[in-house]
């Protein structure tokens, strides 16, 4: 007997799934409820999030100061290196879908190789059917401009 609490709604319904008959599921309330135990119980399905690497290219100073337009956001992760003729940063991203606990190592294997150049926008996708998943992985904020 599998024990678990449904989190489809906010009813959070305790439910148990009988392995050994045919994956019942009882202590639910809806049919979703019924649906997601048999689905955690046979195969279990979470969405990946994280960050993949993106390089900008090194911008040369302009002539004269220019005044901020707009206030930019604090950088998530950000490797300012002077001495490099790019500026890396991390893009958060995520499965455009959940995928198989099972495949989550493959697709973090995956995500550490890919490298990406800016700008980037929400949304876009970065990799397709990443690890043979069926899901994409796409990005998860614009960065248009590198962090500093």
């Amino acid at each position: 007997m599998i024990e678990l609490t449904c989190i489809v709604c906010p009813k959070g319904c305790r439910l148990r799934v009988d392995d050994q008959n045919g994956y019942k599921v009882t202590g639910n309330i809806c049919a979703r409820g019924e649906a997601y135990g048999r689905e955690e119980a046979l195969d279990p399905k979470r969405t990946v999030t994280s960050t993949v690497r993106i390089l900008f290219e090194r911008q040369k100073e302009p002539a004269a100061p220019v005044a901020p337009a707009i206030p930019q956001p604090l950088p998530l992760v950000s490797y300012f290196r002077p001495d490099l003729p790019q500026i890396e940063a991390r893009l958060p991203v995520k499965t455009s879908a959940p995928i198989s606990k099972a495949k989550i190592m493959d697709v973090m294997a995956e995500i550490n190789r890919i490298t990406v150049r800016g700008p980037i926008r929400i949304g876009d996708v970065i990799c397709k059917n990443i690890a043979g998943t069926g899901a994409d992985l796409i990005a998860t904020r614009s960065m248009l401009i590198p962090d500093a």
